[in-house]
Parts: C-alpha cells; sequence; structure tokens
C-alpha cells in the first residue's frame, strides 16, 4: 500500500522595490481520496506528499523520455498495481515560482499532457471518461454553489459591518446615557444630603418651637403675667386711645427714651430747634414727609407741633 498527504501552494512574485519574493498566494492543492480512473486523466497526487516502502520503486522507474509530468507517470503506473491511501493532512509546502517560464508555459504542459494520455490511451476507456465527465460537472456545480455561498457570506459581511456600526452608535449613546445617569444620582445624593440636614435643622427649630411654646405657656401661667395684664387693662382704662391723656403718657414715655439713649442735653437743644424754626410744612398727599401722626390719621398739636417727630405742621 501506498500513502500521501496534502500539499500547501506558496505562489511567489518578484518585488522589484524591495528586491525579493513575496508571497502572493496560498492554497492546498486537491486534497481528494484516491480514485485510479481520476488518476489517468487529472494530475491531483504531489509526488513530495507520497510514502511508500523502498521495494515499490526497484521495479518502476521514472520515464526519462518525459521533459514534463513524468511523475503523473510513474503515478499512473504505480496506481496500476498498488492501492492508495490519503491522509487529510498538510505535510508538505510547494513553493512556486509564477514567473517560471515552466511554470507559466502553456505549450509545454499542453505537449506533456498529450504524452502521457498517448501512453496510457489504452487504460483510458469510456467509463474513465464518464467518471472524468461526471467529475468535472460536479466541481463546476460545487463552484457555482461555492459561488453562491462567497456572494451570501459577503452580504453577510457587510450586513454585521453596519450591525456593528449601529451597535458602536448604541454603546456610545448608552455610555453617554450612563454618564447622566451617575451625574444624576450624584446631584440626587447631594439633594438627599441637603434635605437630610434641612429635615435636621427644621426639627431642631421645631423643637426650639415646642420649647418657646411652653415657655410662653409658663409665662402666661405665671403670676407676674397676670399681674402685668391687671396693669394693662388698668392703663387702657386710665388712658385710653386717640385721647389727649393717651398722647401726653406716649409723649412723655417717647421723651423719656430720647433721653435715657440721647441724654437731657440732646433732647433739649433738639426740642429747641424745632420750636424755634419758621418753615412751617403743610403735608400732602403721597408725600414721604408728612407728620407721622398725620400719616396714621392721628394726630395732635400744639401750636402746629408735632410731638411724634418734633415738626412743625401746619394742619389747616
Amino acid at each position: 500500500m501506498i500513502a500521501y498527504s496534502d500539499s500547501e501552494i506558496f505562489n511567489h512574485v518578484f518585488d522589484s522595490k524591495i528586491g525579493q519574493y513575496t508571497t502572493h498566494d496560498k492554497y492546498v492543492l486537491f486534497s481528494e481520496d484516491f480514485s485510479y480512473e481520476k488518476l489517468l486523466v487529472t494530475n491531483y497526487i504531489p509526488l513530495i506528499c507520497l510514502l511508500f516502502h523502498k521495494n515499490i520503486k526497484q521495479n518502476l522507474l521514472f520515464d526519462e523520455s518525459f521533459d514534463l509530468y513524468e511523475d503523473w507517470d510513474l503515478l499512473i503506473r504505480l496506481g496500476e498495481i498498488y492501492h492508495f491511501h490519503h491522509v487529510k493532512k498538510v505535510t508538505a509546502r510547494y513553493n512556486r515560482n509564477l514567473s517560471d517560464q515552466i511554470s507559466t508555459n502553456g505549450k509545454l504542459h499542453y505537449h506533456g499532457f498529450i504524452k502521457i494520455m498517448n501512453k496510457h490511451k489504452q487504460k483510458i476507456t469510456p467509463g474513465v471518461l464518464f467518471s472524468s465527465w461526471k467529475t468535472s460537472v460536479r466541481e463546476r456545480e460545487l463552484s457555482h454553489l461555492r459561488e453562491k455561498l462567497e456572494a451570501k457570506i459577503h452580504i453577510m459581511e457587510r450586513y454585521l459591518e453596519e450591525k456593528e456600526g449601529l451597535l458602536e452608535k448604541n454603546c456610545a449613546h448608552v455610555k453617554n446615557l450612563e454618564n447622566i445617569i451617575n451625574e444624576k444620582d450624584k446631584n440626587i445624593t447631594k439633594n438627599e444630603q441637603l434635605l437630610a440636614g434641612q429635615e435636621r435643622v427644621i426639627s431642631q427649630k421645631h423643637r426650639e418651637m415646642l420649647d418657646m411654646q411652653i415657655m410662653i405657656e409658663n409665662i402666661h401661667n405665671s403670676f407676674g403675667w397676670s399681674m402685668l395684664e391687671i396693669a394693662r387693662k388698668i392703663w387702657i382704662r386710665l388712658f385710653p386711645p386717640h385721647t389727649r391723656r393717651r398722647y401726653y403718657s406716649d409723649l412723655l414715655i417717647k421723651s423719656i427714651k430720647v433721653i435715657k439713649i440721647h441724654g437731657f442735653k440732646v433732647y433739649y437743644n433738639k426740642a429747641s430747634r424745632k420750636l424755634n424754626t419758621k418753615n412751617h410744612y403743610k403735608p400732602k398727599k403721597n408725600d414721604a414727609f408728612y407728620c407721622c401722626r398725620y400719616k396714621q390719621g392721628l394726630y395732635y398739636r400744639f401750636r402746629g407741633f408735632c410731638f411724634s417727630c418734633y415738626r412743625l405742621v401746619d394742619l389747616q
């Protein structure tokens, strides 16, 4: 038995700009199971991937009359005697120069192919030709299906690219929303802290207000407050509002306050200056300088002098 594996072809092109060969493309060559009928019309087994015992090749040698395809001729003669086993694994690398004349010379390949066919024409039966035709048809169908699949894959790739673009935009929008939400959360936390502080202040003020209410109630319930209420009622009875007695009592109290704050000399000088002035003031409506008692409709005069604001007022 003879075994063979797969070979990966590397097509190289000389790049004059950098002065060296570069890889143009690469692919696995054939990688098909053994079929002697196909081997008669197709050279699909790389010789560098062949593995066999040394005794096999002692009886079979290369045909030196071939300028090309001498390896294919040897494989046809080996396949007629032995069975080939295919190992689906890449074990060799074939470097091909696309600028080589042997690789690109079509006439050379044509004459080599004709020579192979003439040598083994007795083995190429109608069944072999039919099998080769059937294989070529299948390959064309597979190629057509592959093109359709590649077109669909290309469409799906473009669709995925569009979706990825939309996804990136949505992700950016989501990040912006997350940043806004985080800022709002920070503001809410600050407001909650401020609200908690305000609540503490309000509760403190409420306690102070309760303490004040309790204190006011205690004051109202005290003996001094009851005595003060009695004194106030007596004061109102003795000096009823809008009377001359109430006026003189208020004037006396105000004079005492002025004397207590500024002294008697200041009070005396101020009162004398007001009494000796000859400029009489006649109040008018919407005037900001008329007498305070005249403003309230409650004025008292003594020779045209207002003892409330120390102003001579013509009340006629």
